[in-house]
């Protein structure tokens, strides 16, 4: 593999435009990029564990007041829910990114799996959002006709599965071409070119 190595470069005259950087300053900057990476994973870690307890209060407050079950509030509990497993894979994968000290075979496949959860949930939170203003759309064009439907627990059942099912289905099927995808890569052992195949876990 190539190695970085700061370029020494000589100091100009006073016309001269060119910035002149030095081995002390390259060493600055790495460590500046260094700390700015790392609190901004604080920063994730800390928003990641904040949002899931609030969508947890919201879970609770939803589903315990018997006034509050419908379609709409089902669909809310579900997008907190969805809401809540991709902020708790982003912060895994943060952590796993900085803290990372453990390689092996049992951690890349638990790794995989985060991944695989944290696109799917990425994809079915934002179709959620548009599932729950299409119901509120229908609600609004169709308010009596809305009401009635609401007063039976079976078909506010059948309702809100009719939203989730393809919504879920509909996420899943657009993660499975992201890990079928493959890359070329090349690099410089022993002053010899070898080419070798990895498999592209973004």
């Amino acid at each position: 593999m190539y190695e970085l190595v700061p370029k020494l470069t000589a100091k100009k005259d006073n016309h001269s435009n060119l910035i002149c950087y030095d081995e002390e300053d390259f060493e600055s900057m790495v460590e500046f990029l260094f700390i700015l990476s790392t609190t901004m994973q604080h920063i994730i870690i800390v928003l990641a564990i904040l949002g899931v307890l609030l969508n947890v209060v919201a879970v609770y407050v939803l589903s315990t007041k018997e006034s509050m079950k419908n379609t709409f509030n089902s669909l809310l509990i579900s997008l907190y829910c969805i809401d809540s497993m991709f902020l708790l894979t982003y912060g895994y994968l943060s952590i796993d990114l900085g803290y990372s000290v453990i390689d092996n075979t049992i951690k890349a496949i638990f790794s995989r799996f985060i991944k695989l959860l944290y696109s799917v949930a990425f994809k079915a939170s934002i179709f959620m959002t548009v599932g729950i203003s299409h119901e509120r759309y229908i609600a609004m064009r169709h308010p009596l006709r809305h009401r009635a439907l609401m007063t039976s627990g079976k078909a506010r059942r059948i309702r809100f599965l009719k939203y989730l099912i393809p919504i879920i289905v509909t996420a899943i099927i657009l993660v499975i071409p992201e890990y079928m995808e493959f890359e070329f890569v090349w690099e410089l052992k022993n002053e010899t070119t070898t080419q070798g195949l990895h498999h592209n876990y973004r």
